[in-house]
């Protein structure tokens, strides 16, 4: 027979969590909380669960920036410590990250125009794949201030489902996605404590180490 613990976590409502992922770092970097930016995604996620809740999946979207190699170096660092999670807990994502390059027409000067491209629509998408898929999920946490996600919010709920609107930090007063959702809250600095990852992670013969930047 089953255990009665194991029955209880069973019984809780299935929850997912999306994560917009430059939606949530420019939100922290414009808080100055480079200390958080070495984020453990499954640890934020169980912090947002209600009690009857159980995570199911931990979903990130995010594309590989391009044209800034002191910032790629830091992404990939954190795309691979990532990669050491729980694999079946935690998906990773990638749209499509686009530099166009134009000349300014004040002063002529060679401006990039960096644009990421397609994380609205996957984060969409997975939302309603999900919502349609029988019994695999109750709740979604979806966590953003893109208003860009309303119409999807909007849908899942049609679908039955529970949504609640996670706004980063400092995007409280982003008022239209969160109008749309069954409830919603800003992620606090709070939320973020005990969050880490570890500032050194080894796998096999090699280490992750933590950016100088984000260290505490």
């Amino acid at each position: 027979m089953p255990e009665v613990g194991s029955q209880a976590a069973e019984n809780k409502r299935k929850a997912i969590v999306c994560i917009d992922g430059f939606n949530l770092y420019f939100a922290m970097r414009d808080k100055g909380w480079n200390g958080f930016l070495w984020l453990d995604l499954i640890k934020l996620a169980k912090k947002l669960l209600r009690e009857d809740q159980r995570l199911v999946q931990v979903k990130y979207f995010t594309s590989r920036i391009k044209n800034d190699p002191e910032k790629q170096k830091r992404q990939n660092l954190y795309l691979d410590a990532l990669g050491t999670l729980d694999k079946n807990m935690l998906k990773m994502y990638e749209g499509d990250y686009q530099s166009n390059k134009f000349n300014c027409h004040n002063c002529g000067c060679e401006i990039w125009d960096d644009q990421e491209k397609q994380t609205d629509v996957n984060i969409a998408v997975h939302m309603l794949l999900d919502s349609f898929s029988k019994d695999k999920v109750d709740d979604l946490i979806l966590i953003t201030a893109d208003s860009d996600q309303c119409a999807s919010v909007k849908a899942v709920r049609v679908l039955g489902k529970h949504v609640l609107v996670v706004l980063p930090p400092g995007r409280g007063h982003y008022v239209e996605l969160k109008k749309h959702g069954n409830s919603h809250l800003e992620l606090t600095a709070k939320k973020f404590k005990g969050c880490r990852l570890p500032n050194s992670i080894t796998v096999g013969e090699f280490t992750i180490d933590c950016p100088n930047k984000w260290l505490e």
